[in-house]
């Protein structure tokens, strides 16, 4: 019996060393997992998966299940082991629900980060419930996510239309809608069967039951090519084509600012003042007079690293100059929290303002056209305004 006793705590011993996570050589399975995917970032995958799996893939399953068992949702590096079960096939199941559940928290999680561990993953192993949880993201995705999102959408119409197809059939209209609008980025002037093949073959064949599915798709992306409203834009924002254009060629490697990347109390703020459509990252007017709609818009680069003020005036019909406003780093002291963001943009109508001097005293302008103003959020407001030959600007709140 006492022999029996003996083995019995052995074998327990055992199984808890598999369950923290420890592989053979003795190191934590966070900080494993942390270097497999930096590797795996710099292209160098074979060698993360044999670094990885040094030791076995039993034990390696072991610690990585843990992980993902016992760390919360809210925790990257449960996605980041839930990523590794699924590339290296050790749990795809349990790695496919770490994903989609990373997904479902990204207002906790990097959500550029996030999407492309599922990127790499559906690159890997194909899968309609991943593919269906990074679609969720995408509109919501700016910046660096947003390319990832993208090339996450681009390439399901190419590689894997029926599983992109399944998953949008049980997602909204708008969200339909969205996904259409960033098949556009490929299309380049060809029309959107000519661009993706396989959806067009499926729309083709008269028995196949995704065939409905293929075409509705179809013509949503070449409406979205015709109307040329969204490229580089965050969904419930449209710009005319000449201002997309001269956003594309003045400020390459930037989109604009997508509504969830503001705080939710700076949101409904805006819309509460000027309507439901208001957004916090564009403010309309007629900036110089003459008679036609502008803009100015807070874009964010692919990279992250910045948030440019910019400012678009349509001196002819759908001829428009941009003008560079500010550039204001990303990671200084502008966010709040992983979700909010503390700058926003709001219009300002022509009459008399009050401003504040360098010396602490209070101006008064005759503001002739529309302007807009950047709010710091319990910080100071600065007003923008077209002079003739340049946006000037005062401080009007203290």
């Amino acid at each position: 019996m006492q022999t029996w006793t003996r083995w019995s705590a052995f074998v327990v011993l055992l199984v808890l060393a598999a369950g923290t996570g420890r592989a053979g050589s003795g190191d934590p399975w966070g900080p494993r997992v942390d270097g497999f995917v930096q590797q795996w970032r710099m292209n160098q995958s074979r060698q993360a998966e044999r670094d990885l799996l040094r030791g076995g893939r039993r034990p390696a399953r072991a610690g990585l299940r843990q992980l993902v068992k016992t760390l919360p949702a809210s925790d990257f590096r449960r996605a980041e082991a839930g990523f590794a079960l699924y590339v290296l096939n050790l749990d795809r199941a349990l790695g496919t629900a770490a994903l989609t559940e990373a997904a479902q928290h990204h207002k906790q999680l990097p959500l550029d980060e996030t999407l492309w561990l599922m990127r790499e993953a559906l690159a890997r192993r194909p899968s309609r419930t991943l593919l269906s949880g990074a679609l969720d993201l995408v509109p919501i995705a700016d910046g660096a996510g947003a390319e990832v999102g993208l090339s996450i959408t681009k390439d399901a119409a190419a590689k894997q239309p029926r599983d992109l197809l399944a998953a949008l059939r049980r997602k909204s209209p708008s969200m339909q809608e969205r996904v259409a609008t960033a098949l556009t980025y490929e299309l380049d002037g060809r029309p959107a069967k000519t661009a993706y093949p396989e959806l067009a073959s499926i729309a083709a064949k008269k028995k196949d039951r995704q065939r409905n599915d293929a075409r509705r798709l179809l013509r949503a992306v070449d409406r979205a090519a015709k109307d040329q409203t969204a490229l580089l834009l965050p969904g419930g924002l449209a710009l005319p084509a000449g201002a997309l254009k001269t956003l594309q060629t003045r400020w390459p490697g930037f989109q604009v600012m997508n509504t969830p990347a503001f705080d939710a109390r700076v949101v409904r703020s805006v819309r509460t003042r000027f309507g439901e459509k208001a957004v916090p990252q564009a403010s309309f007017g007629d900036f110089d007079g003459n008679g036609r709609r502008d803009v100015a818009l807070l874009l964010r680069s692919d990279q992250g690293a910045d948030v440019k003020l910019v400012a678009l005036r349509q001196v002819k019909a759908d001829d428009w100059v941009g003008d560079e406003i500010a550039t204001m780093p990303f990671s200084g002291g502008l966010q709040s929290g992983y979700s909010g963001y503390t700058i926003f943009l709001t219009p300002h109508a022509p009459g008399s303002v009050a401003f504040w001097t360098a010396g602490g005293k209070t101006g008064r302008l005759e503001l002739e056209h529309d302007g807009f103003e950047l709010n710091y959020e319990g910080k100071a407001s600065m007003l923008y305004y077209w002079t003739g030959e340049r946006y000037a600007t005062v401080q009007t709140g203290d």
